[in-house]
């Protein structure tokens, strides 16, 4: 019971911790102000060669923010162009999703599961043998928001292969979309606007006319 009560007793510590340090980071560093597009820019450029270096970082620890995916990859797209912002951003998005299937899955809190419980219904149908089609799907359809699907692929018995292969394959096309989106709003172009609105339909409008099928699929409904 005692050692039991430990566990339970570190993992509270360390989500509160967490927690505190997010706080005092935005207490004395304002990190909320960052979410503006333009004003992100304005920091990130300003770290020079460090640039790059600094927006993955942001993208890594963004899941504890819950600023979506999208946003971030517009901001890459503005920053840095189409080609650099996609691979920063892919990056940044990437290990941000992995920070969060790890946290997760060493809390593994009540709380936490209340959290993306809602968002994502069929968690407690989720099969462990079909993790990588299961995390595939979740990621290419946009109506499940990525950061609660990481929380909660963390909170199953999915293994992490499964999680992290289905996260590399799925996120590409919503950041790309996005972050073309980022680049054609910075160069006010109406032609990449134009391009935005096809890939738009490809990836995003698609998936989502045909989420029975893929949903069928993965065998969880």
């Amino acid at each position: 019971m005692t050692r039991l009560f430990s566990k339970a007793g570190l993992k509270i510590l360390i989500f509160v911790l967490i927690l505190l340090s997010f706080v005092l980071l935005e207490r004395f560093y304002n990190l909320t102000s960052y979410l503006n597009a333009h004003r992100l820019k304005e920091v990130v450029l300003s770290y020079g060669r460090w640039a790059p270096l600094v927006f993955i970082a942001i993208g890594t620890i963004r899941p504890f923010f819950l600023v979506p995916v999208g946003a971030f990859s517009i901001a890459g797209g503005i920053i840095f162009g189409c080609l650099y912002g996609s691979v920063f951003a892919y990056t940044g998005i990437i290990l941000g999703c992995f920070v969060a299937f790890g946290v997760a899955r060493v809390l593994g809190s009540d709380f936490i599961m209340s959290l993306v419980k809602d968002k994502i219904p069929y968690l407690d149908k989720i099969n462990a043998k079909r993790g990588f089609e299961i995390v595939l799907t979740m990621r290419v359809l946009p109506i499940f928001p990525v950061d609660f699907v990481s929380y909660g692929m963390g909170m199953c018995d999915i293994s992490f292969k499964d999680f992290a292969l289905g996260t590399l394959i799925g996120i590409i096309p919503g950041t790309i979309v996005f972050t073309y989106l980022g680049n054609a709003i910075g160069s006010m172009s109406l032609q990449r606007l134009l391009t935005f609105g096809i890939l738009y339909i490809v990836a995003i409008v698609v998936p989502i006319l045909i989420r029975k099928k893929l949903l069928k699929w993965t065998a969880i409904r």
